[in-house]
C-alpha cells in the first residue's frame, strides 16, 4: 500500500509538472512568435524608410526645407510616393523638420487621414526626436496599449552630412491579439484537462480515504476501538515477537455481569475497560480484543527487560480492582486475571506464544482470579 501511494504521488507530480511545462511552453512560443512578427514589421518599416530616404535624396540636392517650400509639385509627388506605403499596419508616414525655436513642423505627410499641412507645427516627444536629430541614428519606439502595440520608427534624413529632417513611420500591431485568439483553444484544452485531472484526483483521494477507513474498520473492534483478530492475523507473520512480551487479560465473572445487569451493561464495561487499558500502555504496545471479554496485549520490550510486562500487568490489575464503573445509576466493580508469556521468542511463532499466555491465564483463574501469572 505504501509503495502504491508513492507511485501515485509520483504519477500525479509528473502530470502536474508536464501540464505546467506545456502551459509555459505555449506562453514562450507565443512570446517568441509575437516578437518575431513584430521584428518583421520593424524591418519592413526600415525598408520603407530606406526607400523613402533614397527617393528624397535623389531629388533634393541641398536643403530639404527650402526646396520643398519652393516646389509644391515636388511635395505632392513625394507625398504620393509616401502614401503608397500606407497599409493596415503602417498608418502614418510623415517627415518633420526642426525650426530655429526647436519645434518640429511638417515637411511631408503621406498619411491618408489627419494629414498635416506643410510647415504646421506638431507636438512630439522632443527629447526622443532631438536625440535622433543629434545622434543621426535611427530609433524604434514601442508603446503597449490595451488593444494593440504601437511602434514608431524614426529615421534621420541626412543631406550633405547634415540632418535636414526626421522621417516618422507610425505602425500598430494587433498580432499579439491574433496569436492569443489562435492559441486560446489550447489554453482552454489545458484548463479542461487540469479541471478533469483535479476531479480525478479528488475522486482518488475520496476512494483512498474510504479505503483507509474500511481498512481501519476491518482491523478495529467497533465496541472497544481496540484492534481485532484480523489485525493480529495481519501482523502475525511480520512482527518480531522477540521484541515483545505477550499478555492475555480476562474479566473475571463477566457472564455474571451480563446476566445481572444486561448485555448493554457488559458492553459498557468492555468499552470503559478498553479506555483504561489504552491510557496505561505505551504507544509501541499492541492492544487487541482477542475474545468476548478477553484482551491481548503485546508489550514492547526491545531492551529485554524481563519484568516490564509483569509491572504493567500488576498496575492494570490494581487499577481495575480500585475502579468503580458507573453504569446508569449502578456502581459495578470488576477484577481481571492476567497470564503472561515473558519470552515469546522461545516459541515457534506468535500464536504458540499466545497459547502459552492463555495457559498462564487459565492458571490465574484456577488460583482464584484477580491475579497475574507470569511463569517463563
Amino acid at each position: 500500500m505504501r509503495y502504491f501511494i508513492k507511485i501515485n504521488i509520483l504519477v500525479i507530480s509528473f502530470i502536474f509538472v508536464s501540464m505546467f511545462y506545456l502551459y509555459t511552453s505555449i506562453n514562450d512560443a507565443k512570446s517568441h512568435l509575437t516578437k518575431h512578427l513584430n521584428n518583421i514589421l520593424i524591418n519592413q518599416a526600415k525598408e520603407y524608410g530606406k526607400n523613402i530616404n533614397g527617393e528624397i535624396t535623389t531629388v533634393i540636392k541641398n536643403n530639404l526645407y527650402s526646396e520643398l517650400k519652393e516646389q509644391p509639385h515636388l511635395r505632392k509627388k513625394l507625398e504620393y510616393y509616401m502614401s503608397a506605403q500606407i497599409t493596415q499596419y503602417y498608418k502614418y508616414i510623415y517627415i518633420l523638420y526642426r525650426d530655429k525655436e526647436g519645434d518640429y513642423r511638417y515637411l511631408l505627410d503621406g498619411s491618408k487621414v489627419d494629414k498635416g499641412l506643410f510647415d504646421r507645427k506638431l507636438t512630439v516627444n522632443k527629447q526622443l526626436w532631438d536625440t535622433v536629430y543629434t545622434s543621426k541614428k535611427e530609433y524604434v519606439s514601442v508603446q503597449n496599449n490595451l488593444d494593440n502595440l504601437w511602434m514608431t520608427y524614426l529615421k534621420p534624413i541626412i543631406i550633405k552630412n547634415r540632418v535636414n529632417a526626421i522621417l516618422s513611420i507610425d505602425f500598430s500591431s494587433n498580432l499579439s491579439e491574433g496569436i492569443e485568439n489562435s492559441i486560446k483553444p489550447l489554453y482552454q484544452t489545458i484548463l479542461y484537462l487540469f479541471i478533469s485531472f483535479l476531479i480525478i484526483i479528488f475522486i482518488l483521494i475520496i476512494q483512498a480515504i474510504l479505503s483507509l477507513k474500511n481498512k481501519k474498520e476491518s482491523i478495529t473492534d467497533t465496541l472497544t476501538q481496540a484492534k481485532n483478530r484480523n489485525y493480529l492475523k495481519k501482523i502475525s507473520n511480520t512482527i518480531k515477537i522477540k521484541n515483545y512480551q505477550i499478555m492475555l487479560l480476562d474479566i473475571d465473572f463477566f457472564k455474571k455481569i451480563n446476566d445481572t445487569y444486561g448485555h448493554q451493561a457488559g458492553d459498557f464495561i468492555l468499552s470503559e475497560l478498553s479506555k483504561i487499558i489504552k491510557n496505561m500502555i505505551r504507544d509501541h504496545d499492541e492492544f487487541i480484543r482477542y475474545g468476548g471479554e478477553e484482551f491481548l496485549l503485546m508489550i514492547y520490550n526491545r531492551n529485554k527487560n524481563k519484568t516490564v510486562a509483569r509491572e504493567i500487568a500488576e498496575r492494570l490489575r490494581q487499577r481495575i480492582q480500585e475502579h468503580t464503573f458507573k453504569y446508569e445509576n449502578i456502581d459495578i466493580k470488576i477484577t481481571i486475571s492476567i497470564g503472561i508469556s515473558c519470552f515469546p521468542e522461545n516459541f515457534k511463532n506468535l500464536y504458540e506464544a499466545i497459547k502459552y499466555a492463555d495457559r498462564m491465564l487459565y492458571l490465574a483463574k484456577e488460583k482464584g482470579r484477580n491475579i497475574v501469572i507470569y511463569k517463563s
